[in-house]
């Protein structure tokens, strides 16, 4: 990792503008007919701020991730004190007590869905990181041309965080308790 794509990665995932943008939820798009990598996309309340997450990491690298400098997690499985639900934690490779996490707390039909996009990661060796923006027409849809190529993604259960670890930063009870 070279110290320009660390401080890249970092700069992505302590961006101000994440928490000015407000992350929101995500949302797992499929390719119809599984012939085309998953997309996991970030729903932030100003879309536009969001998108300048994206192109920030976008304007310096391109759409794809070839070293893996953003390391990004999903981990399963109750949290203390936390509703039921899913963590996603993204975070610079080298530095993971940085960066963005966000506990959702799904409609019922998450574990299919998420189940499904597993298995087109697997198959497909990569996904698509991107944001949802609003277009012209008011309607929300995911761009694409700001997302960012990955190879390499973690599947954890919560009950595997024992710190020291990267992700044991999801364990804490509230965005009052981030560093």
């Amino acid at each position: 990792m070279s110290d320009h794509s660390i401080e890249s990665a970092l700069r992505f995932c302590e961006d101000q503008n994440w928490s000015k943008a407000k992350w929101l939820g995500t949302s797992f798009k499929l390719a119809p007919n599984d012939d085309a990598p998953p997309v996991l996309a970030i729903l932030f309340d100003d879309y536009r701020l969001g998108l300048k997450v994206f192109r920030s990491w976008v304007d310096d690298w391109g759409n794809y991730d070839r070293d893996d400098d953003i390391r990004l997690a999903i981990i399963e499985g109750q949290i203390s004190e936390q509703l039921p639900g899913y963590t996603i934690h993204i975070s610079p490779q080298s530095y993971s007590s940085h960066g963005q996490w966000q506990r959702m707390h799904p409609l019922g039909i998450f574990p299919e869905t998420l189940e499904r996009f597993k298995s087109a990661y697997l198959k497909h060796g990569e996904f698509m990181l991107a944001p949802i923006v609003e277009h012209d027409d008011g309607l929300a849809y995911v761009n694409a041309n700001a997302g960012i190529i990955k190879r390499e993604l973690v599947f954890r259960d919560v009950s595997e965080i024992i710190a020291p670890d990267p992700d044991d930063i999801v364990l804490c009870n509230n965005t009052d308790e981030r560093p």
